[in-house]
């Protein structure tokens, strides 16, 4: 058997801006911006063989479709290694994003 997808170390993050109250806190945004970090998918790993059937289970708010959504391009992940049928589509390291 083939392998044909592989996830190594998968992570990702998304950045929100932190929202404040009231109209000093719309003041103070414009000046100076906090953000919040989500960890949407964190440390996954799995490899996928030519002729496997796989089920990708969880539940809801556990990044199921953020890492489908990675594997052709569409979302790129934070920390990872990604390759699909042997091409590399993500090798990342800390502080490359």
């Amino acid at each position: 058997m083939q392998l044909i997808i592989s996830l190594n170390n998968v992570i990702k993050e998304f950045k929100l801006v932190k929202r404040h109250e009231g109209l000093q806190g719309s003041i103070h945004a414009l000046f100076t911006r906090q953000y919040n970090i989500i960890q949407a998918v964190n440390n996954i790993s799995m490899q996928v063989m030519s002729g496997e059937i796989v089920g990708y289970l969880g539940p809801n708010d556990a990044g199921k479709s953020t890492m489908i959504k990675m594997m052709p391009g569409v979302l790129e992940p934070t920390l990872s290694e990604i390759l699909v049928d042997n091409i590399i589509l993500y090798k990342t390291g800390h502080g490359m994003h």
